[in-house]
């Protein structure tokens, strides 16, 4: 997708609310915001609790990487 200029974009990153489990969730995150290949993602949330984790989350993985 990216040598025909297209961008990729990652959805249900948490498994549509599935993963329940904090170590589910850093998991997934941890895969498409390091994998590569991915260049924007969309999430949904129930409340402002779950964004606040997800930006944390985020901001981990990518200073580590």
């Amino acid at each position: 997708m990216h040598a025909k200029g297209r961008g990729v974009i990652g959805m249900k990153l948490v498994g549509n609310g599935d993963f329940t489990s904090a170590d589910d969730r850093e998991r997934a995150l941890q895969f498409v915001l390091t994998c590569g290949c991915v260049d924007a993602v969309v999430m949904g949330f129930k409340s402002p609790g779950e964004i606040d984790e997800a930006i944390g989350r985020m901001n981990r993985i990518l200073a580590a990487a």
